[in-house]
């Protein structure tokens, strides 16, 4: 298998388990007033993006300057983090007094779980000799 979609794999695998997660709990999102929409959006939102920031960092990999590497992982870092930031200020601005603080915070955690999902999977790529 391909090294690339080595490191994509864990981040699919994570986007196809917290959307039928989110699917078939959409009833007690609901129950617990949580917008699913949001939560949804923001799943695929930081699927896109870990995505973006994998592949920018596995091509950083194969350059023979080790700065190069870590110049890509916090560029990767900083594009996630203005994304977040314009993405929430965003909905506080279109919903107003409809902003719904338990799907953001679900969404803040979901944002970790897939920094962590994409960081184990470039330290586990990065042990490989052939990486």
């Amino acid at each position: 298998m391909n090294s690339r979609y080595k490191v994509m794999h864990p981040l699919v695998l994570t986007f196809i388990f917290f959307t039928l997660l989110f699917i078939f709990s959409k009833i007690f999102l609901e129950k617990g007033a949580i917008d699913f929409n949001v939560v949804m959006g923001a799943n695929c939102l930081f699927f896109l993006l870990s995505i973006m920031a994998s592949g920018m960092q596995q091509r950083a990999m194969s350059n023979p300057n080790p700065n190069v590497f870590v110049r890509k992982v916090m560029a990767g870092v900083m594009i996630k983090m203005g994304v977040v930031i314009i993405a929430v200020i965003a909905y506080v601005l279109i919903c107003g007094k409809l902003f719904n603080k338990p799907a953001v915070f679900i969404s803040l955690l979901l944002y970790l779980v897939y920094l962590i999902v994409e960081v184990a999977a470039m330290m586990n790529m990065n042990k490989r000799k052939n990486a």
